[in-house]
C-alpha cells in the first residue's frame, strides 16, 4: 500500500527519488498515523495524503464538511471528546444515508464502535 500511496502522491507533489524514499520510510514507521506523519515531512500536505488514502480505500474525500447542516442529536450518546481524540465525525442528515467522516482511514478501529453506539447499520465512510 505504501508504494501505491507514493505513486499517487507523486502525481500531486513533485519530489526527488531521495524524497520519495524518505516518505516511504516515514510511512513504514508510522502506519498507525500515516497522514500526520507524511505531513510532518513537509514533502506533501496532510490534505494530499488524506486524499490519496481515500482513493486507495475507495472513500469519498471531504476536505471541509459544512458541519452546521448536520444533526447533532448523536452527541448525547457519543462524547465530543471521544470523537475529537479519534478524529471521527458522524455526519447525519434526516432522510439521507449517514456518513462517518474519519481523519485517517489507515486507522479504522473506532468506526465500528461509533456505528454500534449510534445504532447505524448502514453508513458510508468518508
Amino acid at each position: 500500500m505504501i508504494e501505491q500511496l507514493t505513486q499517487i502522491l507523486a502525481k500531486d507533489a513533485v519530489f526527488s527519488e531521495e524524497d520519495a524514499a524518505k516518505l516511504k520510510a516515514v510511512l513504514e514507521r508510522n502506519r498507525h498515523r500515516m497522514a500526520a506523519a507524511a505531513a510532518d515531512t513537509r514533502l506533501v500536505s496532510e490534505a494530499q495524503m488524506l486524499k490519496a488514502l481515500a482513493k486507495i480505500y475507495g472513500l469519498a474525500f471531504i476536505n471541509e464538511p459544512v458541519i452546521d447542516t448536520y444533526d447533532d442529536d448523536w452527541t448525547a450518546r457519543v462524547s465530543r471528546n471521544f470523537l475529537k481524540t479519534f478524529c471521527i465525525a458522524p455526519l447525519i442528515k434526516p432522510g439521507k444515508q449517514p456518513v462517518i467522516a474519519i481523519h485517517d482511514p489507515s486507522d479504522l478501529n473506532m468506526v465500528d464502535d461509533v456505528a454500534r453506539i449510534l445504532e447505524l447499520s448502514d453508513y458510508t465512510l468518508a
